[in-house]
């Protein structure tokens, strides 16, 4: 993760905030950035909208919608399916009993 240039400042900030020992988990930064694309598409459908419950369909539509979202993972667009089309992938092996990251990058589609 650390080798990526968009996670630098997550990892960085994320090691300053006091969590110890505690590293932020092999899907920590996957999960930082759905929240931020969940947020951002309920920033855009809550103002307008007369109630949160009639507009979950709305956030779902607008999370849908994502393109070039810029996270620490790298830059996020969803397709038809709801999938992403980042393909950045990080490999890990065991070495010395503690995991280490031996591949971090785009994968061919």
């Amino acid at each position: 993760m650390a080798k990526l240039a968009s996670a630098r400042q997550f990892v960085a900030d994320y090691g300053s905030a006091g969590f110890g020992s505690q590293g932020f988990s092999a899907f920590g930064a996957q999960a930082y950035d759905s929240a931020n694309i969940l947020i951002a598409a309920m920033a855009a459908v809550l103002p307008k909208a007369d109630a949160v419950a009639s507009s979950r369909q709305a956030v779902v539509d607008a999370v849908g919608r994502t393109a070039d979202f810029h996270g620490v993972t790298g830059e996020h667009t969803f397709d038809q399916f709801g999938d992403t089309l980042n393909t950045t992938l990080t490999m890990y092996k065991v070495e010395g009993g503690a995991w280490a990251d031996v591949f971090t990058g785009a994968v061919g589609q």
